[in-house]
Order: structure tokens, then C-alpha cells, then sequence
């Protein structure tokens, strides 16, 4: 680690592309986690096109907290653009997964404003974003607000394919709850 720093001291910042890929690649083969976020969180100041990279890597490491603001900050950046060839969609989508089945391991975002957000933007997909929300607060223990949210979403909904996701998906709970209850 040592010896990369002091390569990427003595060596120009245009020539910095030769030294980092072997420096993660490095960082990634040792399992010091608390190094090697430092040493990506200085890799993407260099080259931010490469938050996907840091994004699986934090995933590993069962960082999610982490790894949803840094996912986040993607989908927000406009001209992000992704190396491995997923749209600002696909991203959107992979954000609102990671969000809605983790509640209690990332605690910095507001899921609920997110996913809301993701509704106003995304109309052509709003049933599989509803449920999103409602499988956050059923992880939650928020059964309640889950069941305010199948009833929102069930008035609010445009398409059929959207109503029957999210039918399903509220019949399913609702089935789950009453079968808990006997």
C-alpha cells in the first residue's frame, strides 16, 4: 500500500490512470475493509466514473448504507454515465431494491422520499415501485403503513399490469398477515 502511495505522490496526476487499477485491484485482493474504502473513496475523486466498482465492492463487504448513497449520488448525477452499460433506470431500480430489502442496514437515506421520487420520475413502472416501498415498511415491522401504501398505490395506479403487481403483491401480504394471526 505504501508503495502505491508513493507512486501516485511521485507520478503526475495525467499518468495516475496506470497506478490505480493495479492499486484496487491490490486493495480488493486483502480483506482490510477500512483501507480499502479509504483507498476508493480517494480512487473516485481521481475517476468518479467508476462508482459501480465501489458500489459492488461495498456490497461484498455488506456496507449498505454506504453503498446506497454512493448509489444515490449515480442516479441524482445526470451525466453519470455507466460502465458496465445499465441505464439510469436500471440504476434507479437497483437503488430502490437494495433500499427496500435492507431497512434496517441503511439508515442515512429517506427511502420513502426516494421511492416517491422514483414514482413521479419512472411512470411506466410504478407497480413494481409501489411494492418497493410497501416490501420496506413490511421489513420494517411497519404493517400499517405498508397497508396505507397498497391502498394509495391501488387508487393511484393507471395500468392493468401495474394493479395486478400490485393486487398481488397486497393479497399476498394480507394473506401472510391473517395466516400469522391464526
Amino acid at each position: 500500500r505504501r508503495v502505491f502511495d508513493r507512486a501516485l505522490r511521485a507520478l503526475p496526476p495525467t499518468q495516475h490512470d496506470r497506478i490505480w487499477p493495479l492499486y484496487v485491484k491490490f486493495i480488493r485482493q486483502h480483506p482490510i475493509p477500512e483501507t480499502a474504502v479509504r483507498v476508493f473513496r480517494r480512487y473516485l475523486q481521481m475517476f468518479p466514473e467508476n462508482s459501480e466498482e465501489y458500489i459492488s465492492y461495498l456490497i461484498e463487504i455488506d456496507r449498505l448504507d454506504e453503498a446506497s448513497q454512493v448509489l444515490a449520488k449515480c442516479v441524482n448525477n445526470e451525466d453519470f454515465v455507466s460502465k458496465e452499460g445499465k441505464s439510469n433506470h436500471q440504476l434507479w431500480n437497483e437503488l430502490c431494491d437494495m433500499i427496500s430489502r435492507n431497512p434496517t442496514k441503511i439508515q442515512s437515506l429517506n427511502v420513502d422520499a426516494i421511492i416517491r421520487s422514483g414514482l413521479r420520475r419512472y411512470t411506466d413502472q410504478v407497480g413494481h415501485l409501489w411494492n418497493s416501498l410497501a416490501d420496506y415498511y413490511i421489513r420494517s415491522g411497519l404493517f400499517e403503513r405498508a397497508r396505507d401504501v397498497y391502498e394509495e398505490s391501488i387508487q393511484t395506479v393507471t395500468t392493468v399490469r401495474d394493479f395486478t403487481q400490485v393486487f398481488d403483491a397486497y393479497a399476498q401480504f394480507e394473506e401472510l398477515a391473517l395466516s400469522k394471526k391464526m
